[in-house]
């Protein structure tokens, strides 16, 4: 039996099994694709979010899971061949904070710990994101779902490009 095959034990009618004769008659199975994780597509939520943070200015409460989808979407719209999040222009970065501060309604603090608190998540989210494609593409130290087994990055991830890619493994390799 294969991996995506489950198998389903029909009850006889007496509400047991039965233990004697022919079970294969009692054995049926179905086929079952399992989809495995993939990028995620994003912050898809047609009621307003009101953002909440904790006593230590930390996004927390109802829509906190929300928000952390919005950082990984920032991340990911970055080109992967940017060495580091602080190298990205001054005009992205502040355009994703404008973009997640009207999604979930978010004030401006008087020291602006909210806004560098996003920033920091989403350069860790981007470093992590960049680690993870050399660990599953061109070192194979970890390997990939199986739902992306035979893919390239860029069929995987609609942001990265053919070229993008073969620039950033090039880079990869230099000493």
């Amino acid at each position: 039996m294969n991996e995506n095959q489950i198998v389903v034990r029909h009850e006889s009618e007496g509400g047991k099994t039965p233990t004697t004769g022919d079970e294969s008659q009692d054995v049926s199975t179905i086929t079952k694709t399992i989809k495995g994780r993939g990028p995620s597509k994003g912050v898809k939520v047609a009621k307003p979010m009101f953002l909440e943070y904790n006593v230590y200015n930390v996004p927390d409460g109802q829509w906190s899971h929300e928000y952390g989808k919005q950082v990984g979407s920032c991340a990911t719209r970055i080109n992967i061949n940017v060495p580091l999040y602080p190298k990205v222009d001054e005009q992205t970065k502040k355009g994703f904070w404008e973009e997640t501060k009207l999604m979930f309604h978010i004030t401006d603090d008087s020291n602006h710990s909210r806004e560098k608190y996003f920033h920091s998540c989403v350069a860790k989210r981007f470093s992590c994101f960049k680690s993870k494609l050399v660990r599953r593409w061109i070192t194979m130290k970890e390997n990939k779902p199986k739902s992306q087994t035979n893919k390239m990055p860029w069929d995987v991830y609609n942001h990265i490009t053919e070229d993008d890619w073969k620039t950033f493994v090039k880079h990869y390799f230099l000493p």
